[in-house]
Parts: structure tokens; sequence; C-alpha cells
């Protein structure tokens, strides 16, 4: 569970990073995650990197990505590449993407560390709940 809960971090400090919080944000005992509601960006670039800022955090908390966990996020970061940027620019901005998801949950640590233990703690924050946490 505690992959998860940095996961589903690293995609709400992401989606603040760019203005947008989150309703609900909740980590189940199978190890499965979600992030839900509150307004998001139509901007391809944003929601690439939202989407690749789950993997980061993980990665970076855990030291190895359960693919399972990830997957979902970098199809849906591919498809959303491709349909913005094509097939023939993929591989240089998926990197491009990937470094800048990288950039902001590396800039925003303490932020993922805050929602993520009280994700294992409570399992479920409401948006009111992680606003708070990312405004400390």
């Amino acid at each position: 569970m505690r992959a998860t809960a940095y996961h589903e971090a690293g995609h709400v400090v992401a989606r603040h990073a760019f203005g947008f919080a989150p309703t609900e944000v909740s980590i189940r005992r199978d190890g499965s995650g979600l992030v839900r509601g509150g307004a998001t960006t139509k901007r391809p670039g944003e929601i690439i990197i939202i989407a690749l800022a789950g993997p980061v955090a993980e990665v970076l908390a855990a030291g190895a990505r359960d693919l399972g966990t990830c997957r979902g996020d970098i199809v849906y970061a591919m498809r959303v590449l491709d349909a913005a940027y094509g097939a023939d620019r993929a591989d240089e901005v998926f990197e491009l993407h990937a470094a800048a998801a990288h950039d902001i949950v590396r800039a925003r640590w303490a932020s993922v560390e805050r929602v993520a233990e009280a994700l294992l703690a409570k399992r479920r924050l409401s948006g009111r709940q992680v606003r708070a946490l990312l405004a400390s």
C-alpha cells in the first residue's frame, strides 16, 4: 500500500502544480488507488505530466515500480502523447514530459510525503484535507 500511496500522492501534487485539486483521493487494501474529481487541464503536456507523476513518485519512494500499478498511467500518457504530438515524436516527447514530471515531484517531495503518509493513515482524503496538506 505504501507504493500506491506515494503513486497517488504524485498525481495529486502534479495536479496541484498546474492549479487543480482533487475532490477525493483514496487507496485500497488491494493496492489500487484513485484520484477523483475536480477540474483538470485539457493541455496535452499537462495531462501527460500528471499521468506520469504517479509512477515517478512511486519509483522515488519505493525504488522500483509495480507495472500493475503504473501500466494504466503510462498507456494513458502514450495515448495522449500520440494524439497530440504524433507517433513519430513519441519517444522524444515522452522523455521530455517524464523529466518534467520528475522535476515537479522532486521539487514538491515534502508535499508528496505529507499526502502519502496521510493516505496510509486514513486511506481516504477529501479535497479539503488534501488542500490543507498541500498548504502546509
